[in-house]
């Protein structure tokens, strides 16, 4: 008896968690998440310099609010409608934060997969990138996330050694033939679970 009420209260909770029900609560997930990457939304709100996000959130009347990126203490907060915990976030050096309700209970707290870009070559060249000309490895990376000229970036090269002038390509797909000997390095983008 009690063994089946307590598996009726865990899909229950679940479920809530699921739909975005009844959960007050929310919990980080993730660190510095690129703000404008696909969450599986549809409607997203910013609150400007928001000194607490999970009421906004929890308050939030144009829709039902399932989560939020922060720059915690007092920042910006992008409250969202949905987010699919199925999906891989892009992780860089930005400041937002992401939170998803957690009713507690008997489930783990949620998790989400997320990429990042890594050195994964040096001393190498690939032929045919994007251009966008001389700029500072960190904006290369920048275009590179931003889909500068639409492009599915999913690695790019930039020269070694200068942090503020580089040379910067951007590229579709690298695959392991393209890459020859030269002088630069390569990112690429890096998924885990």
């Amino acid at each position: 008896m009690w063994s089946l009420l307590f598996a009726l209260f865990a899909v229950l909770t679940y479920s809530q968690y699921a739909h975005g029900q009844t959960c007050k609560t929310f919990v980080k997930v993730l660190d510095n998440v690129y703000f404008k990457d696909d969450f599986g939304e549809s409607k997203r709100k910013t609150v400007v310099a928001s000194k607490d996000c999970q009421a906004a959130c929890n308050s939030e009347t144009t829709f039902k609010c399932a989560g939020f990126l922060w720059v915690s203490p007092s920042g910006d907060c992008i409250l969202l409608d949905q987010i699919s915990l199925s999906k891989k976030v892009l992780v860089t050096n930005s400041l937002y934060d992401l939170y998803v309700p957690f009713c507690g209970g008997a489930q783990a707290a949620p998790s989400i997969g997320s990429c990042k870009y890594e050195v994964t070559k040096s001393n190498v060249a690939v032929a045919d990138g994007v251009q966008p000309g001389f700029i500072s490895p960190s904006a290369c990376q920048d275009l590179c996330v931003g889909r500068f000229r639409n492009i599915e970036c999913t690695a790019f090269l930039t020269s070694p050694g200068n942090p503020m002038y580089s040379k910067c390509l951007l590229y579709a797909k690298v695959d392991d033939s393209d890459v020859k000997d030269g002088n630069m390095v390569l990112w690429t983008k890096v998924c885990s679970p």
